[in-house]
């Protein structure tokens, strides 16, 4: 059986935990990425944006274990995307893909406008139909 799991306010330390897991398990440069300072950031944003309902973490369950999960941001009219994982064993099931096709349907029923991959050309958010926007870098100085 397929579900989706979404969690917000009331998210528990192992519910980050397990999302830890996944995003560290679907590639080596994730594990890299992934430093203890980095994964005590992560656990502090979840806590902080979860808290007010601004983050959303969305899990992906096959027979009822969680194989794919990824953090969004819920802001205003937008849903913006920010860090995902999955377990390599589903790899061929494209869980991590399902998971995110999950994500945009939520920001739908929603009523979202936007769905932001953010930044990064990963090929999956083309899968998924994101074009590219130029963004520009203004510096000012005195």
């Amino acid at each position: 059986m397929v579900e989706q799991e979404i969690v917000s306010e009331d998210h528990s330390d192992e519910d980050t935990d397990e999302f830890l897991e996944l995003m560290k398990s679907s590639s080596s440069e994730k594990l890299e990425f992934l430093t203890p300072a980095r994964e005590q950031f992560f656990r502090e944003m979840v806590k902080l944006f979860s808290a007010s309902g601004d983050l959303k973490m969305h899990f992906l369950k096959l027979d009822g274990n969680r194989v794919a999960s990824c953090i969004a941001f819920d802001y205003g009219s937008k849903y913006l995307l920010y860090n995902s994982g999955f377990n390599p064993s589903y790899y061929s099931d494209s869980v991590g893909l399902i998971n995110k096709a999950y994500c945009i349907r939520q920001a739908i029923d929603d009523g979202r406008q936007t769905f932001d991959f953010l930044r990064g050309a990963e090929r999956y958010k083309y899968d998924l139909g994101a074009e590219n926007r130029s963004l520009f870098e203004i510096v000012a100085r005195r």
